[in-house]
């Protein structure tokens, strides 16, 4: 039987992602929102999905946003 130390943590990998689901959800509406479509490109999509940390990467930034937010640049 698994010990209550790994079920523990199964439910918190649960509720973390859960969480960023919602948070992942919520950005891209309010992108579409702000943009008018969800073509994301990939750079930024590879951009926060892959980062590190407490997602403070510091190349997250209005500019590297608007400089691939055109329609068809994923």
């Amino acid at each position: 039987m698994a010990s209550k130390g790994l079920v523990r943590l199964a439910k918190a990998a649960a509720k973390a992602q859960a969480k960023a689901s919602a948070a992942q959800r919520a950005w891209v509406d309010a992108f579409e929102a702000e943009y008018g479509h969800t073509d994301i490109s990939d750079a930024l999509v590879q951009l926060i999905d892959y980062s590190q940390g407490e997602g403070d990467d510091d190349s997250i930034t209005a500019e590297f946003i608007e400089e691939h937010s055109a329609p068809g640049m994923s």
